[in-house]
This record gives structure tokens, sequence and C-alpha cells, in this order.
């Protein structure tokens, strides 16, 4: 589907959507202080969470034909630690079906290839199985990403074009006015801010923990997750994920109904890599979910 045809459908779900998670943001950071922190702090991370599936949305080209806007809409850093540039960059390169899983091509693999294995040390390699882990992708994930793209900002920051530093600059600049607003107007500690942002990526890690498998046929490397209503939602029904890949210019409003009415088809395209829910992963929350090393790929 292209985005012309994307844009003959109303868009009035996703503009809702931008009104409330930013609405929601704001009244409740504003009134944080009245909460609990056990109840403050959940709402908070989900609504994070809510806001990077809705970034996922402005990149793939909605609510409006023209991405300049889109891009927009999705600029502030509500969740602090991904630029929505790199974000979108990143994303579009791992929609190339035809590379997903492979090390140092989709920007979306946790694979290695056994080259770069036989060059690690114990701790990397041990890191690398831990990785693998569901408990460990939560606990360590946002960490790693972290790093990376810390990384990444000091080699753009280095040596690349004055755009791309331009758009660090602009990046962090957003995140240290995020959290000087919420430390001196709504009285939230920037270290309490930030861990909501690090739990917010945790529930990104567990969407993407077994999202592909590294197989040999395309079609079946994408995964469909028969999620509840709240996951669900939460994902924006991402969870349907070989249907996003496969029409990945769908609404997330559209996804579920799209699976429902060719469910059989779907399943046998991807070759029933399927689950019921989230709760089908909980059997590797301390056991790998597979192998850090690529079967096939730089063989």
């Amino acid at each position: 589907m292209s985005n012309q045809e994307v844009h003959r459908i109303p868009e009035w779900p996703t503009w809702l959507l931008i009104v409330f998670v930013y609405s929601a943001w704001m009244l409740l950071v504003s009134n944080f202080q009245l909460l609990h922190w056990a109840v403050g702090v959940p709402l908070v991370t989900l609504l994070l969470t809510l806001h990077s599936s809705l970034c996922h949305e402005l990149i793939h080209g909605h609510p409006t034909g023209n991405q300049t806007i889109n891009n927009l809409l999705g600029y502030p850093p509500l969740a602090l630690i991904f630029p929505y540039t790199i974000f979108r960059e990143t994303h579009l390169k791992h929609h190339r079906n035809e590379d997903i899983t492979y090390p140092g091509i989709d920007p979306e693999s946790f694979f290695c290839t056994e080259e770069a294995w036989t060059q690690m040390g114990k701790t990397r390699r041990w890191m690398a199985w831990v990785n693998m882990t569901l408990a460990g992708r939560m606990l360590m994930g946002p960490g790693t990403c972290i790093c990376l793209l810390a990384k990444c900002a000091v080699t753009d920051l280095r040596t690349a074009p004055v755009s791309r530093k331009g758009m660090w600059v602009v990046h962090y600049s957003l995140v240290a006015g995020i959290l000087v607003l919420v430390q001196t107007e709504f009285s939230i500690p920037a270290w309490q801010y930030l861990l909501m942002a690090y739990l917010s990526l945790s529930l990104i890690q567990l969407r993407s923990f077994f999202e592909h498998q590294p197989v040999t046929d395309v079609a079946n490397r994408s995964v469909i997750q028969e999620a509840s209503l709240p996951m669900s939602w939460l994902y924006l029904n991402n969870n349907y994920h070989y249907v996003h890949h496969q029409k990945p210019g769908l609404a997330w409003y559209r996804l579920k109904k799209e699976y429902q009415s060719n469910q059989a088809k779907y399943i046998a395209e991807n070759g029933d890599f399927r689950y019921p829910g989230y709760s089908g992963w909980l059997r590797f929350a301390f056991n790998p979910v597979h192998s850090p090393v690529h079967p096939f790929y730089g063989k």
C-alpha cells in the first residue's frame, strides 16, 4: 500500500492519539506529585512507551502525506533516549525484509557473525548470551542502546557534517529542556524521570525480543504476536509484526482487522511463526531464545 493510498483513508484515529499522548503527558507530569509513586511511575512509563509506538507510526507516513509534518509531530523526545531522526533512519533500513536479522546490515538485529564471535572476550560473550534471555534483554537492553547511541553521538560530533552535528545538539538540548522542566516546574527529580524513560525502553525491548528469527525463508522471519488488548494497544498493533512488514503503510488501527480478515493466509505465509501473547516468551526469561551467533549469515 503506497502512502497516497494510505492518505485516502481518514487519519482521525492517529490525530486523536497524538492529542491524547501529548495532553496526557502534560497532565501526568504536572500532577505527578499528587500521585503515589507506585501509580505515577507506571503511568508515565506506559505513556512514554506509547509515545515511542506513536513515533513508529509517524515514521511510516501517518497521519499526513507530508513527512516533514509527521516528523515534527514525533520530534519531542519525551522518552529521552532515541533521537527521532536516528530512530527513523535505522527503522526504515530495518524494513528491507531480505536483510532482516543480518548482523551489521539490519540495524535492529541482535545477532553477530561467527567471525565477530571468535573475536569476543569471555565477558562480551556472556553478555551476548544474557541478551538472548528475556530478563537480560529487558534489564540490560536499554543500557546497551544508551551506550551505542552515546558512541554514535561522539563519533558524529567529531566527524559528521554540520547538519548531523546539529541534530545531536538539538536532541540533547530538548532532552535537557525536558529534564529541567519536569524538575523545576513539576518537582519530578531528573533521576526519576530518567528511570521512567529507561523502563519505557525496557517495555519496547519486550516487544522486540523475538520479533524476528534467523531463518533462510524471508517470509518466516517476522512474528505474529496475538497479544491481548492492553499490550496490543500499548504497541499500537505492531505485535502483528509480520503483517506490518508486509504492509508497512497500513495504519495501526487497521492492522488487527487486516490480520483477522486474512488470518489463515498470514499464518501460512510466515510458517506459523506465531505466539498467543507475550506470556509465551516467559519460558525464555532466563533461557536463551537463540544462539547469539547468526546460523548462516557470513558463512
